[in-house]
């Protein structure tokens, strides 16, 4: 199983490889993937949100591969 600090902390990582430095775009781009590591904030959302919250994590991939 992977440890989501791990994933937090390559993330941090991929954000300042790619210059990524604005706080606030790296608050909202930490949160996303935050949402998406806690089975228990997604568990519960209904279809629409369940499918906002992915495609929100499918466009972060997308911008940084």
């Amino acid at each position: 199983m992977i440890d989501p600090t791990d994933i937090l902390t390559e993330l941090s990582s991929l954000l300042d490889g790619l210059g990524i430095t604005e706080k606030e775009v790296q608050q909202s781009v930490t949160g996303v993937v935050e949402n998406m590591l806690d089975e228990s904030h997604w568990r519960q959302l209904g279809e629409q949100s369940f499918i906002g919250l992915l495609f929100e994590g499918i466009s972060l991939y997308g911008q940084t591969n």
